[in-house]
């Protein structure tokens, strides 16, 4: 997972696929600051995957649950692969 304020740092995401067999991805995320001083993230690579927090730390970890929400939510309607986008 990519983040950053002014520059990026690369993070790795841990998340377990069928069969509890552990998969990491590592996915682009972006997080902006609104007008209301929130912070609003999304991640470019899986569709509908965006979320937001009061500060910055609050965005990257409500953005962590919304990767391993939509790449459960794939897996579970049997799309097949790791649902990202290249």
């Amino acid at each position: 997972m990519y983040y950053g304020r002014g520059g990026n740092s690369e993070r790795t995401l841990h998340g377990k696929g069928a069969g509890e067999v552990k998969k990491n991805y590592t996915v682009q995320v972006l997080i902006e600051q609104d007008e209301d001083g929130r912070y609003v993230a999304s991640c470019p690579s899986l569709e509908g995957c965006y979320t937001q927090g009061d500060t910055f730390e609050e965005a990257v970890e409500n953005t962590r649950d919304v990767i391993k929400m939509c790449l459960e939510e794939r897996e579970s309607c049997g799309a097949g692969g790791s649902g990202l986008r290249g």
